[in-house]
């Protein structure tokens, strides 16, 4: 471990990056942060913007934008459901036959990260 007179630190180097407070250099480990539940996360106060842990729950990392926790779960920007199986369909699905307000589809989704959702889908046997 070196620390600069600057308050850098890096481990595994030398000459840690000057812009950055902490610097870890290495090929064969990584590096391993917070690990909690989100009733753990959520018990944290006050929470510092910027702060991060690695979420047990719903495995993945998150950090907290000053408003709320925010992750990298599924796509960006959301999450991803691959099995619509078990979903409901009305109305009548033909190819090339515009559809109306009779047609619904109903997905059940469990929630668990606060923030925008929205809803796309491949086209199959010509419905999307």
């Amino acid at each position: 471990m070196r620390i600069h007179s600057n308050g850098n630190v890096g481990i595994n180097t030398n000459d840690p990056n000057s812009s950055a407070l902490l610097e870890l250099n290495g090929t064969t480990k990584g590096f391993l942060p917070n690990r909690m539940t989100t009733a753990q996360r959520d018990a944290i106060n006050p929470k510092p913007e910027g702060l991060m842990i690695y979420n047990l729950d719903i495995h993945c990392m998150q950090y907290w934008n000053s408003t709320m926790w925010v992750g990298n779960c599924g796509t960006p920007g959301g999450n991803t459901i691959t099995d619509c199986t078990s979903g409901a369909l009305s109305g009548t699905y033909t190819q090339g036959v515009g559809m109306n307000s009779s047609n619904t589809v109903t997905i059940t989704v469990n929630v668990v990260q606060t923030g925008s959702w929205s809803v796309i889908s491949n086209v199959v046997n010509g419905v999307s």
